[in-house]
């Protein structure tokens, strides 16, 4: 950007990491004016939708995910977005349809992705009270591709809804040596204790904390 501060890609790249950080309102007025410099740029109108799902205007984010569909009807990041947006509209079944569409037009060999959505899929099942149909989703993501932190998180969750907590310990203690973010501390902890692991709890809540507040 010092080399170039108008360039189109590096300020779309910009606003993803925006997006990453939660910085959902610069996110918006940057996508907002790149819009404006480029109308038809499939990605722009997906960034203004995430932005405005980060914002909670759900309604600015279905319009701009519509857009993105309009232009170039079932593109992966649309299917994601529209996903998203019928998990948070309440309806898991489409949200269902529309990752496993996803998943359909990603290469097997772009592992990573396709077990990202399956997380995304497991996520939904979890939420809807399916357990056992998530955790086998997740154990097939995890064959295709181990040691993926999303996937031993997810597959915690699972064991937890399972009242399976101390597999679900073992799952985010691998977790924890891959992912350093604070959350799956939490996580873990939450498990020791409903496993009846108090004192392993106690000084995980610890680490949780002072990560917390680093």
């Amino acid at each position: 950007l010092k080399l170039d501060s108008t360039d189109f890609q590096l300020q779309r790249t910009q606003v993803a990491l925006m997006l990453s950080r939660h910085q959902f309102a610069q996110a918006r007025d940057l996508a907002t004016a790149l819009h404006h410099r480029v109308p038809d740029d499939v990605m722009t109108f997906g960034y203004l939708a995430e932005a405005a799902i980060g914002l909670g205007d759900y309604a600015a984010a279905e319009t701009n995910a519509q857009w993105m569909m309009n232009m170039r009807p079932n593109n992966t990041p649309a299917l994601l977005l529209g996903a998203k947006l019928r998990v948070l509209f309440g309806d898991n079944r489409g949200a269902i349809d529309f990752l496993n569409r996803a998943a359909s037009q990603t290469s097997p060999t772009e592992v990573e992705e396709q077990s990202w959505i399956a997380n995304q899929i497991a996520s939904v099942l979890i939420d809807s009270g399916q357990a056992e149909a998530a955790a086998q989703v997740l154990q097939q993501a995890a064959d295709a591709f181990p040691n993926y932190p999303y996937t031993l998180e997810n597959l915690a969750r699972a064991r937890m809804a399972q009242n399976r907590a101390a597999d679900a310990v073992q799952l985010l203690v691998q977790a924890t040596a891959l992912d350093h973010d604070p959350h799956v501390l939490y996580q873990l902890a939450t498990a020791q204790q409903a496993a009846g692991q108090k004192q392993e709890a106690h000084t995980t809540f610890d680490r949780f904390e002072k990560l917390a507040n680093d």
